[in-house]
């Protein structure tokens, strides 16, 4: 009975979550820790990303353009650099939208923001997971179920994080191209994954 009563509390918990909910689906791009990608719907239907305890997923819409911003920054990130090189497209009539992880660093990441001319905010604590739609601007949780990024890439992005410095750096997927990535063809456990053809 103890169980299925913290089943329910955690569900409940869920449940109340400002955002709608949305299934995880395979070929969403992942957007990693210290990473933005700038998309639209002609490219993708969404892009997501995941693991926002103590990070800050920030997310513009630009109605104009029909362009995506997401990044997932990391306390890391020399912000008063980084935001206005990664931004410098977007127009700072739009709102930002800071999503999970620490007030603390989203307060840093606001302040910057503002320095940078943006004035319209909304904070969305306390969620992990997001997905976004690249139609409209709408903004899901969801819970990370599948897994579309290849292992190679996702070890490449671990490592650049070791000695990248803090920037942060262009998603691959990104309009325009992303920064450069270099895969390993072997496994972080040092032995062999076999190709299973996906």
């Amino acid at each position: 009975m103890l169980s299925l009563f913290i089943i329910l509390q955690s569900f409940v918990a869920f449940a109340t979550s400002e955002l709608p909910y949305m299934e995880d689906r395979l070929g969403i791009p992942e957007v990693s820790q210290r990473e933005y990608i700038v998309a639209n719907a002609h490219q993708y239907d969404f892009v997501q990303t995941y693991g926002m305890a103590t990070c800050v997923a920030l997310v513009l819409f630009d109605t104009d353009s029909n362009q995506v911003f997401l990044a997932h920054i990391d306390a890391a990130v020399n912000l008063k650099r980084e935001l206005p090189r990664a931004l410098k497209n977007f127009s700072t009539d739009i709102q930002a939208l800071l999503i999970g992880g620490q007030d603390k660093l989203a307060n840093k990441i606001r302040e910057t923001l503002k320095e940078m001319n943006y004035d319209s905010f909304l904070r969305i604590p306390k969620v992990e997971n997001i997905t976004v739609s690249l139609r409209t601007g709408e903004v899901f949780e969801y819970d990370e179920s599948k897994v579309t990024t290849d292992w190679r890439v996702s070890q490449a992005k671990m490592d650049r994080l070791h000695f990248g410095g803090k920037r942060l750096f262009r998603h691959q997927d990104s309009i325009g191209g992303g920064d450069f990535l270099e895969l390993s063809e072997e496994s972080p456990s040092h032995f062999p994954i076999p190709n299973l053809g996906f």
